[in-house]
């Protein structure tokens, strides 16, 4: 069975890591594509309606129905429990096969993201396992971004953060997906930005996000103008020039448009 993208991954218009099933391949094809469309209650519904069938279909439908109630509003305590209910039991089944892989990943998501009160240690304990045992797999690789949000910023102290970020970036370089690897290094940067890390160790870090290319338009708008504060700071001119007239470019109609054409030519006299 191909797996369907993760409910998740759908709503926020993020990373699309696995195939959806080909049309007509599975009972549970319209149950996807109206989770896709956002209609959650009438993806549920469907979802709900396969739970009683035989083998894979009903192991899909838990995991489908799981990832619909996370994101389904509110979110009751019923719904959390009976997701986390779901997504345990479809990766009981078989924890390392694809699908088994993305229920222990939303799970930890529920720990992490879901509860009213998260339960980070948690969350970290299944982020761990999958990135320390599935190194080369996509939710082993997504594990170890999300891991590093909470070795990060959890009681986030502003003193020594370099080191720590070092850290991280050595347990990341084994990511290869482009995605992935662009919102993780963001997440490193942003780290150094809050806390005592050094201006150029957080630019190279954002030129390295910046040659991964957001597709959003504010994270592209936000990853340029960044570029050219640090330049700035740094008294990097030709640096900051290049960012601010790259962001010009891209983006003519953008609301700061003004404020930063004025400090281009500033610059440029």
């Amino acid at each position: 069975m191909k797996l369907p993208p993760p409910l998740f991954v759908l709503l926020t218009l993020a990373l699309a890591p696995l195939a959806r099933p080909a049309p007509g391949s599975s009972s549970l094809e319209a149950a996807w594509q109206l989770a896709s469309l956002l209609r959650l209650g009438e993806a549920e519904a469907i979802f709900r309606s396969h739970l009683a069938d035989a083998g894979p279909t009903a192991r899909e439908a838990r995991y489908g129905l799981g990832l619909t109630l996370l994101n389904l509003s509110p979110k009751t305590d019923r719904r959390l429990a009976e997701a986390r209910a779901h997504l345990e039991g479809a990766a009981a089944v078989a924890p390392a096969d694809d699908l088994g892989l993305a229920a222990r990943f939303y799970l930890a998501r529920l720990f992490h993201r879901h509860l009213p009160r998260p339960d980070l240690p948690a969350a970290l304990a299944i982020y761990e396992s999958l990135a320390e045992e599935y190194p080369a797999h996509y939710f082993g690789q997504y594990a170890v971004v999300e891991a590093s949000l909470i070795g990060l910023f959890r009681d986030f102290s502003p003193v020594g953060v370099e080191p720590r970020v070092l850290t991280w970036q050595a347990r990341g370089r084994a990511i290869t997906d482009p995605a992935l690897r662009r919102n993780f290094l963001r997440n490193l940067s942003l780290a150094l930005l809050r806390g005592d890390g050094s201006d150029a160790a957080a630019l190279g870090l954002t030129q390295e996000v910046d040659a991964l290319r957001f597709t959003r338009t504010d994270q592209r708008v936000v990853t340029l103008l960044r570029i050219a504060l640090l330049a700035e700071g740094l008294r990097d001119r030709p640096l900051q020039i290049a960012a601010l007239e790259r962001y010009l470019a891209e983006f003519p109609r953008h609301q700061q448009r003004r404020f930063y054409a004025d400090q281009l030519d500033r610059l440029r006299d």
